[in-house]
């Protein structure tokens, strides 16, 4: 099931299975991290609610910029918070899939479960806290030198010299705000073909589509490396 934290409008939303019969610590103490979200938008003192018309009840203005930006859910704390939201649902539903190979048994089934949502409540509140929106890919394809002219939209896959990787990216909303930090995640293939190739970032410069891009119509780029990954580690 799905529980809403805190006020709707300023919480998350996590995943709880009442089968694991467990709730996992990190949710205990999201109460006061959602409050200060809620400082930010209303302005009240008390935070005890005593009522409907005291304490952090009382009559008091809202900052809705603060909370929307200029359009629902476009900005403001609502955008990540809408962000971590959705990034748990596609979690979630990976898991079930998962889940329904039929392969455990009922001890291990409440195992993956409890161990499940403890990394689900770890990572949204270290998301939820930071301010971190999320932006999946909306486009990825491979280019390789084997074969030039052939499009690969099925999967990604990266090997040195010969096969180059695209990942496009809608960073609406993100205009004019100051960006701390950029994680890049990538998982892992584990059909026996991964290997410990070293990968390098960098940002292209022409437009393509991939469902049409190949090696010789591939993208040139700004020739700037934004980050690193050594195989193997």
């Amino acid at each position: 099931m799905w529980v809403s934290l805190g006020e709707p409008s300023v919480g998350l939303f996590v995943p709880l299975f009442p089968y694991s019969g467990e709730v996992p610590s990190e949710l205990t103490t999201m109460y006061s991290a959602i409050n200060d979200k809620r400082h930010q938008v209303y302005d009240y003192t008390d935070d005890n609610s005593c009522g409907y018309s005291c304490g952090r009840n009382v009559d008091h203005s809202i900052d809705t910029h603060a909370l929307t930006g200029e359009y629902y859910g476009e900005s403001g704390i609502m955008q990540y918070t809408f962000d971590i939201d959705n990034w748990a649902f596609n979690q979630y539903d990976r898991f079930i899939a998962d889940l329904r190979d039929g392969t455990r048994s009922l001890t291990e089934l409440r195992q993956d479960m409890i161990k499940w949502q403890k990394k689900i409540a770890q990572q949204a509140k270290k998301y939820y806290v930071n301010e971190t929106s999320i932006f999946p890919a909306i486009e990825d394809a491979y280019v390789n030198s084997d074969n030039p002219d052939r499009n690969y939209d099925d999967f990604l896959s990266v090997r040195q010299d010969d096969r180059i990787s695209y990942l496009k990216f809608n960073l609406e909303g993100t205009t004019g705000k100051q960006i701390q930090s950029v994680k890049l995640r990538l998982t892992e293939s584990t059909n026996g073909m991964a290997g410990d190739t070293n990968l390098q970032v960098t940002k292209t410069i022409d437009p393509w589509n991939e469902t049409t891009v190949t090696w010789n119509t591939k993208p040139s780029t700004d020739g700037k490396v934004y980050g690193t990954y050594e195989g193997g580690q």
